[in-house]
């Protein structure tokens, strides 16, 4: 009896301890099955539990630009005027080292947070290079254009995609002033050749005209003249006026033909010839020192014509009357009348830019801003760049009552 109590006894015992380690393995299960649920748990808390609408949208937006879209755009603009920008001598002559103001700009772009703050200091740092032909696209120079280029579909398609400041100042050329200061002199002064009203203003111009083909003198005033419109000046005065052909021929230097990339024949009466000409001409034709052009790739000619106007009324002379202020296709203007004859301009040098031509247009990948920057370098007829030096008058005057001293040589 003894015997089988102990047998039974340790039967007991084994299936105890069986069922001991059973549970123990069980727990061992489920312990490993719980580390594995909170791994997972981990895992896509971490891939998911953030992921709403409005971190979604962060994050969408954050791949599409990148962490500050106002220094990208400012970095971007300072590597295309590192490339094609063709007036740093102008901005180190009047302003700061060129690189000096692109390190304090682009160090200012980083604490940028709106598109109206970096416009502001867009136009700030256009201002600081000095360069009358590089500044940030208002409202006003976008109308002009995109009537200036609207036969050009990929500039005027840029052109209309751009975000400008708001130009409050713009006003159109209401200031046109057509009179007689004295019996024998017929005056006509246009504060700018502005595309916008090369029309209306033309019918002004020549119903003045009517009445005025047997006075001897005609002053034509366009101090202050910052308009851009070639075929302005070409249809309203040297038409009307003109007895014969006049034809007048450039020359400008560019660095890279890439930047030409926008070029639009903004006038009918302007022709560049396609060929790229070797600067080595340049240098010999104007006896320059080689170090003047040795950033520029190439040159390029161009001609602006003008027709003789039919059944020709007057036979007096034309005075165009300029100063420091007179620019773009005002200085073209002034040019033109200096290498044909149409004119005697008087007055002080020009601010120069019009053998430049139009700017260059460059569109900043995330703001959508068009910055317009010198492209060329035009030249004078001595070899000196239109821009540094501007367009010389015939007749000197002093700035400050040229007008008067005119009119008194005229009496």
């Amino acid at each position: 009896m003894g015997k089988k109590r102990s047998s039974s006894t340790r039967r007991q015992r084994r299936r105890k301890k069986r069922r001991n380690s059973n549970t123990y393995l069980k727990n061992i299960l489920v312990l490993l099955l719980i580390i594995v649920l909170i791994l997972l748990f981990a895992v896509f808390f971490k891939n998911f539990s953030f992921k709403n609408p409005i971190t979604m949208i962060k994050n969408e937006f954050q791949e599409k630009y990148p962490k500050n879209i106002y220094y990208e755009d400012m970095k971007k603009l300072m590597e295309e005027l590192d490339q094609y920008y063709t007036n740093k001598i102008i901005t180190e002559k009047y302003s700061d080292p060129f690189e000096d103001l692109k390190e304090y700009y682009l160090a200012k772009s980083e604490n940028i947070d709106s598109n109206d703050e970096f416009g502001e200091l867009l136009f700030s740092f256009l201002r600081s290079l000095k360069d009358n032909n590089s500044f940030l696209l208002s409202e006003g120079f976008l109308n002009q254009f995109e009537i200036l280029t609207k036969d050009a579909k990929v500039l005027n398609d840029l052109l209309k995609q751009s975000n400008y400041l708001k130009d409050e100042d713009h006003l159109l050329n209401d200031g046109l002033e057509l009179s007689n200061p004295l019996k024998n002199i017929a005056y006509i002064k246009i504060p700018s050749f502005d595309e916008e009203l090369r029309i209306q203003d033309g019918e002004k111009i020549r119903s003045f005209l009517e009445n005025q083909w047997d006075i001897p003198y005609i002053i034509i005033d366009i101090r202050g003249n910052q308009g851009y419109s070639v075929d302005y000046f070409i249809e309203n005065l040297v038409f009307p006026l003109s007895s014969e052909v006049h034809y007048m021929d450039g020359e400008y230097l560019v660095r890279d033909e890439n930047s030409e990339k926008y070029y639009s024949a903004f006038s009918n009466y302007l022709n560049i010839d396609p060929i790229h000409y070797d600067t080595k001409e340049i240098v010999k034709k104007y006896h320059l020192n080689k170090s003047r052009v040795k950033d520029y790739s190439y040159y390029r000619k161009f001609s602006l014509r003008s027709e003789p106007a039919k059944n020709l009324r007057f036979h007096g002379k034309i005075y165009l009357l300029q100063d420091e202020e007179t620019s773009f296709a005002g200085d073209l203007f002034s040019q033109f009348c200096n290498r044909t004859g149409f004119a005697t301009t008087c007055g002080s040098y020009t601010q120069g830019y019009g053998m430049d031509l139009l700017p260059g247009f460059y569109q900043l990948p995330h703001t959508k801003y068009t910055i317009a920057y010198s492209i060329r370098s035009g030249l004078n007829e001595d070899g000196s760049f239109n821009a540094e030096k501007g367009t010389f008058p015939e007749i000197q005057l002093n700035e400050q009552d040229s007008l008067l001293q005119l009119i008194d040589m005229l009496r």
